[in-house]
């Protein structure tokens, strides 16, 4: 009989931790959710004014200062959203815990990439790269367990496509033009995969022509000037065409900033 009362005791003191263990993990689940989300207006202004720049040549010294700051921002919150997720996969093992995982190593290589864009720091690329890997090795074993699942499947595309544009990005300036095209290349068929499936998503149109856009640029260095003006051509018309009816004033802003660099590209070619 005691030993009846004790088991159940046990039982019951575990169940107790258990909870407090679920709900610390809640919590934990929930930080880093808000600290992903803090850091994405920061990266997503930050592109803005480097797409500015990469057309007028220079920023001012207050956006210099804003970019430079919104940086150190964003990146101290991924790093506090990085931490926790890490400890989350490891601790419970779980889906959960793997998904959050993975998109706090995505923004965090994402803004490790405007890092080195911003500074051209060879450091902060080589980071962006690994943490791709990263977060592509993630996504890519949770889509294995559910091939199925919509969101999962266009979590990783997304990562693939950074990961492509990162190390394209990295061939170019490093004047590898051709591998440079690979990557580019390779991007062009996740993407229209995920068109596929979200034919409508004017971010996937966008990602669309700016690769195309990139590609161009690198087929123009390889000495394939025909077919890299055509591809910029029609870049040009996607972006003429969707910019009217694009969702909000920011992504019509992006669409028309293609435009131009695209006009400036040809322009110096």
């Amino acid at each position: 009989m005691f030993e009846q009362l004790s088991s159940t005791r046990d039982h019951r003191v575990m169940e107790r931790l258990g909870q407090r263990v679920y709900r610390r993990d809640e919590w934990l689940d929930r930080f880093a959710r808000v600290y992903n989300g803090s850091a994405l207006p920061l990266s997503e202004r930050v592109s803005y004014l480097l797409r500015d720049r990469e057309l007028k040549g220079t920023l001012t010294p207050e956006q210099q200062k804003e970019v430079n700051e919104s940086l150190v921002l964003a990146l101290g919150y991924l790093e506090k959203a990085k931490e926790i997720t890490t400890q989350l996969a490891m601790e419970r093992n779980s889906l959960a815990g793997q998904t959050v995982d993975g998109w706090s190593l995505h923004n965090f290589a994402e803004v490790k990439l405007l890092r080195w864009l911003a500074s051209d720091n060879v450091n902060e690329i080589t980071a962006a790269i690994t943490a791709f890997r990263k977060a592509v090795e993630i996504r890519e074993r949770l889509t294995r367990l559910a091939p199925d699942h919509s969101s999962w499947k266009m979590d990783l595309r997304w990562t693939k496509i950074m990961l492509n544009r990162a190390e394209g990005l990295r061939a170019h300036r490093e004047q590898r033009h051709t591998d440079a095209a690979e990557f580019f290349a390779r991007n062009m068929q996740v993407i229209d995969d995920a068109l596929k499936d979200d034919p409508n998503a004017d971010d996937w149109h966008y990602r669309r022509a700016e690769n195309r856009t990139s590609y161009a640029v690198a087929l123009l260095k390889s000495g394939k000037r025909p077919e890299a003006l055509q591809m910029h051509r029609d870049a040009r018309a996607t972006a003429l065409k969707r910019k009217p009816n694009a969702p909000t004033d920011s992504a019509k802003r992006r669409w028309q900033q293609l435009v131009d660099l695209i006009d400036q590209t040809s322009r110096s070619n």
